[in-house]
C-alpha cells in the first residue's frame, strides 16, 4: 500500500487494525491534543513498524501517524502479526517494553 505525502495512516483512538512495515518513506507519528496541538513523538521509517503496539495490547491507536513522503508499506493483519510473534511472550514483552521507553523519551 502506498501513501502520499501528508495522508493519515493510522489515527489516535481508532480500533487495531493492521501492523504497516515501512518498506520506502518516512512516517511521523503525532499526539494530537483537543486544542489541535501535536507532539511530536517520532519518524519511523524503513523496517519499523506502525501499529503494531494496539495489536500487541488490544487497545485503542495512541498516535495518529501520517505520511511525511510517498510511503510505500507491507501490510500485516494485526492476527496474522500476534501468529507470527507465537507463544513468545519474551518477545512480547520486549516489545511492549520498547514501546513504553518511546513513549517516556517522548515526552
Amino acid at each position: 500500500m502506498c501513501y502520499r505525502s501528508g495522508q493519515p495512516m493510522l489515527l489516535k483512538g481508532s480500533p487495531k487494525g493492521n501492523v504497516l512495515r515501512v518498506v520506502e518513506g518516512w512516517a511521523l507519528a503525532t499526539d494530537p491534543h483537543p486544542d489541535g496541538t501535536r507532539t511530536f513523538l517520532e519518524l519511523r521509517g524503513r523496517g519499523q513498524l506502525l501499529g503494531e503496539t494496539s495489536a500487541l495490547s488490544g487497545e485503542l491507536r495512541n498516535a495518529d501517524v501520517t505520511a511525511v513522503c510517498r510511503t510505500l508499506v507491507q501490510v500485516v493483519g494485526h492476527e496474522r502479526f500476534l501468529a507470527g510473534l507465537g507463544c513468545n511472550d519474551v518477545l512480547v514483552g520486549m516489545l511492549l517494553d520498547a514501546q513504553q521507553l518511546h513513549k517516556t523519551a517522548n515526552v
